[in-house]
């Protein structure tokens, strides 16, 4: 029975996150619901981290843990890293170049190099630096308070450039120059909307694109777009997560909520698994 009411009290955190992110809780859920070993084995307990333990503010829209073992909490009122002891909190500060340039942090992404990208709203994308901890911002767009300057996911491609879900669409930008390379509206791809949800890179560079329209497949090389259809499996438009691996799709396995777009390997490349996992509304 205490195994039970512990993932009860589990579950009850996980749905206690926005909608947006249910698709990947239940996932979660049913993980380590998998895992977990018998009661009589392990007393599971939950630690809670609050206002009171130095969190900035209750409401956490993304977290990671980066390669050194920090978790980073991004609320609606700063950016969070806990070392497992205690929290250090990064605000934007005005006048300060090298701060956050905004306090709300939507989404957060480790690049392979270890840096953190911090996705925010209203102050467009920032990049902090591994040791000093001290944020290079990126202009997506001069225009003040522009939807362009909203950040609701990042991935980074196989060559290093950064791909930002704005609220004005797709933008690809160049680390090293701080260009946008790139920008994708409704009026020049396929995309049915500029509600970007969720972004992956795949290992041959292509950008899987989810929205609360459809999911999209962009490749920078050929600069084809690739619209993925209910028909093929989805079940769903309406697009919360997805987890790529590989491309082209070949067929779709689907269960309620999560599709898996299957691939198969040219012959002379070593089998292995290929799948996109697709989170949908339902």
């Amino acid at each position: 029975m205490e195994h039970r009411h512990s993932t009860h009290i589990l579950v009850e955190r996980l749905f206690a996150l926005p909608v947006a992110y249910h698709a990947v809780s239940m996932v979660l859920v049913m993980v380590l619901i998998c895992t977990v070993p018998p009661v009589s084995a392990q007393n599971i307990r939950f630690k809670n981290i609050a206002l009171s333990q130095g969190l900035s503010q209750s409401s956490v829209q993304a977290m990671i843990q980066d390669k050194q073992g920090f978790l980073w909490f991004g609320t609606q009122d700063g950016l969070n890293c806990y070392n497992g002891y205690a929290m250090t909190v990064y605000r934007s500060s005005q006048g300060d170049s090298t701060a956050l340039p905004n306090s709300f942090v939507q989404t957060l992404y480790e690049d392979r190099s270890g840096a953190l990208w911090v996705g925010t709203l209203g102050g467009g994308v920032a990049k902090m630096q591994r040791f000093s901890r001290r944020f290079t911002t990126f202009q997506t767009t001069p225009i003040a308070g522009a939807p362009e300057r909203n950040i609701y996911a990042l991935s980074e491609d196989n060559t290093g450039r950064m791909w930002l879900a704005t609220g004005g669409g797709l933008l690809r930008l160049n680390p090293q120059s701080g260009l946008v390379e790139e920008r994708f509206t409704p009026q020049n791809s396929p995309l049915s909307g500029i509600m970007i949800r969720t972004l992956a890179a795949d290992a041959q560079g292509c950008i899987w694109v989810g929205t609360a329209k459809g999911l999209y497949c962009y490749n920078p090389s050929t600069k084809e777009w690739n619209t993925i259809a209910q028909s093929q499996g989805l079940g769903n438009s309406d697009i919360r997560a997805v987890a790529a691996d590989c491309l082209p799709v070949a067929s779709t396995e689907r269960t309620q909520g999560l599709a898996s777009l299957r691939s198969v390997a040219p012959p002379s490349a070593p089998e292995r698994p290929n799948a996109l996992w697709v989170g949908t509304a339902n």
